[in-house]
């Protein structure tokens, strides 16, 4: 099987000296029965690594060897080349250095097949105006394009930048060519988009036309006194629904006031305070024969609906609401509002509570409510308890006492709410909360901290999110 390395040095046909270190044995893998390789009395000396492969998982080389031909190289393993260690990791470094001499002159190759590609493109005269056909959109008219046999845009170029910049690619549409105009000519843009494309309101340069001018003020609807009153209406009923300041009314507000201004050109005054509220009355009692007209059909169909209510403070200022609910043949929930009542200068006791719940039913025709007067009042009619299913209200004991003539029922929030008071207040449960703001406390305040976190995060797929103040 080849003979002990003697330690002998051998000049390679490469110019490489490969030495055998004089440890284990060099061999050489028989390639036929009729191969030398089996003969003990014959010296093999490497000449040269020519490759490295993988061969059921186990690493080989492709080894050149002294006095005998390429046809000869074999592939051999580890144990064959012992002595030869540091020629395997020389070859294996100078392997990896040609790779990457390699990849580094592909990658100027291709840059610079790039560069003679922009460059050609941008002093071919190839270019056309790309304004026009079917190109509709007004920004075409600042880009000149270059097609290719087929006829198909491949260079869009902008015509208000330096010549030699690059062009821009086309994505499909003009998403990107608006853009750069935004971008990069933001006048440009502005006045491309203030223009219209048929021509029919044209700016230039924040200056009208007199045409134009006039097809403006034909645009201007013609506001009559029945037109007027509903759009006083529809304002009105814009800030109460969305909780409008007041302070927000035309009258007040000038940025407000200049967009009536400019959409309706003086031919429509917005309403004033005294018109807002005059309109809230109106809405008011349109809303309420709408709910009455709702509780006569529910009447009608020998259903009862229920109440709810409760008293809501703030400022200084208490309101008693109260609720009316009923479910369809559909289990649709209904809710309508029969009052918000001002509460400030009345005890909330359950008496005032019941007469307030009682009187605002029998207004919508849920039964009858009479009092004697004022002061000292004795109940002379009271049939209001016989058109209520049900009433719901809070675990306070001045609701539920106002809600005895009723068949009242304590609210599943209000008590759900008061159990998890109860339970977030139990000792054990504290002192857990108090380590919970602890460790939150620390994840915001740390930079370290907060780095692990997201860290960890990530690491176990999660979203990266930053705990809640404690």
């Amino acid at each position: 099987m080849g003979r002990r390395g003697r330690g002998t040095k051998r000049k390679s046909s490469h110019g490489v000296t490969l030495v055998a270190q004089g440890k284990g044995i060099i061999k050489r893998t028989q390639l036929s029965p009729f191969d030398a390789a089996g003969s003990d009395d014959v010296e093999y000396v490497v000449r040269a690594i020519k490759a490295e492969r993988l061969s059921g998982g186990t690493p080989q080389w492709l080894i050149g060897w002294e006095g005998l031909s390429d046809k000869e190289d074999t592939w051999e393993p580890i144990e064959h080349l012992a002595g030869h260690e540091q020629d395997i990791a020389a070859f294996r470094e100078r392997r990896k250095s040609e790779a990457t001499a390699e990849e580094a002159e592909a990658s100027a190759k291709k840059k610079q097949r790039q560069e003679d590609k922009n460059k050609n493109v941008e002093e071919s005269d190839g270019f056309e105006d790309a304004s026009g056909g079917r190109r509709t959109s007004s920004c075409w008219k600042h880009y000149k394009v270059q097609k290719n046999e087929d006829g198909k845009i491949v260079h869009v170029k902008c015509l208000l930048c330096p010549p030699e910049n690059k062009p821009i690619p086309l994505c499909g549409n003009t998403t990107n060519l608006r853009s750069h105009l935004a971008s990069m000519h933001k006048d440009v843009y502005c006045a491309m988009v203030s223009s219209d494309e048929n021509g029919d309101v044209i700016l230039d340069n924040g200056a009208q036309s007199a045409a134009s001018q006039g097809k403006i003020e034909a645009l201007v609807p013609l506001v009559t006194p029945e037109k007027r009153d509903e759009l006083h209406k529809l304002i009105s009923l814009w800030l109460v629904r969305c909780r409008r300041p007041l302070l927000s009314l035309p009258e007040h507000d000038a940025e407000f006031r200049d967009i009536f201004d400019f959409i309706f050109k003086g031919k429509y005054v917005p309403p004033t305070l005294k018109i807002v509220m005059h309109n809230v009355r109106l809405l008011s009692a349109e809303g309420k024969q709408r709910v009455m007209a709702a509780i006569r059909d529910l009447l009608a169909e020998g259903i009862s609906p229920s109440i709810g209510g409760d008293v809501w403070s703030q400022s200084g200022a208490s309101i008693f609401g109260i609720l009316l609910y009923w479910l369809d043949e559909d289990f649709n929930l209904h809710e309508k509002v029969l009052g918000a009542i001002p509460f400030s200068s009345v005890r909330h006791n359950a008496d005032q509570l019941e007469k307030a719940t009682k009187k605002a039913c029998a207004d919508f025709g849920l039964g009858q409510y009479e009092l004697t007067g004022e002061e000292d009042a004795r109940i002379v009619v009271d049939t209001v308890a016989n058109y209520i299913h049900a009433t719901c209200s809070d675990n306070a004991s001045n609701m539920l006492a106002a809600r005895k003539c009723f068949d009242g029922h304590e609210c599943i929030d209000h008590t759900v709410a008061l159990v998890v008071k109860t339970f977030l207040e139990h000792p054990v449960v504290k002192s857990v909360f108090s380590k919970l703001r602890g460790m939150t406390t620390h994840f915001n305040h740390s930079v370290i901290g907060g780095n692990l976190l997201k860290e960890c995060q990530r690491r176990h797929g999660l979203g990266e999110s930053k705990p809640p103040p404690g």
